[in-house]
């Protein structure tokens, strides 16, 4: 195994909720040689610096208007709109450098700041738009991407609505808290998806081939990684994944579709051999 996928797996499955560390082992992916301490120093630095604005009668809305406005106005991290698929917005040494990011990355130095400020807050997989969750006292959500905009309950109801069209049912479940592994999977695939669209298929492969590292149990992973390896006429190695994904969980209305696939590729295997 590569030594920063192993290091990256040590520490994501690995107790505590501290993201920073594992978040920026996956830049590695990027810049093999980058110095994991440089940025971990960074967080403590900027920790010190918040830490002297905490008082303990400070409250919990006192306290995230002192992030916000550290986070936001000192140290002016913003929202990449203009080239969100950038993969810069899912590196977090880039997100430091450049103070630009999307949702999940600006979330994740969000919460490791608020440790200093005696804030716990928890990363919610919302879809389509991570969000960071508060339970200290009363529950409210917090979007990172939009300047640190504190949102009720019903506020991402109807912001889920307006982004489904009404079409779709909401779900408390879209608001639960996500684990470490989960935060850390969602970067990956969002990174999977980047490369898949740039056609950098090996990149996509190796993004799977972490997010498995750390989710074996999710099945998709394997049907996503068997079909790009058979885009990259890899045969055998993409007929070991489809095979196991059908072994599993294959969904009923796919299973035909890669069942085909599966005979094409053994097809090409014996053909190659």
């Amino acid at each position: 195994m590569d030594r920063n996928l192993e290091l990256f797996q040590h520490l994501a499955l690995s107790p505590g909720e501290t993201l920073a560390h594992p978040t920026l082992v996956i830049a590695r992916f990027e810049y093999p040689t980058l110095d994991l301490a440089r940025y971990l120093d960074w967080f403590e630095k900027q920790g010190e610096h918040l830490s002297i604005a905490y008082r303990a009668t400070d409250s919990v809305i006192d306290r995230i208007e002192i992030l916000n406005q550290f986070f936001y106005q000192e140290e002016r991290f913003r929202p990449n709109h203009r080239d969100y698929y950038d993969p810069k917005n899912s590196y977090l040494n880039d997100v430091i450098e450049r103070k630009l990011g999307i949702p999940i990355s600006l979330a994740i130095v969000y919460i490791e700041l608020a440790r200093y400020l005696h804030l716990t807050l928890q990363g919610v997989g919302f879809p389509g738009h991570f969000l960071i969750r508060n339970a200290q006292t009363v529950v409210f959500y917090i979007d990172a991407f939009q300047f640190g905009q504190i949102l009720l309950r019903s506020d991402c109801e109807s912001r889920f609505a307006e982004d489904t069209g009404g079409r779709l049912p909401f779900s408390d479940d879209y608001l639960k808290p996500a684990s470490k592994v989960e935060v850390l999977a969602r970067i990956l695939i969002n990174l999977k998806n980047i490369f898949v669209k740039q056609n950098c298929f090996d990149r996509a492969v190796e993004m799977l081939n972490w997010a498995i590292a750390i989710q074996p149990e999710m099945k998709l992973y394997f049907r996503d990684r068997g079909l790009l390896l058979a885009r990259m006429e890899c045969p055998e190695a993409a007929a070991k994944d489809l095979e196991h994904y059908l072994d599993h969980t294959a969904l009923r209305e796919e299973q035909e579709q890669i069942e085909d696939l599966l005979v094409a590729l053994r097809r090409s295997r014996t053909t190659i051999h």
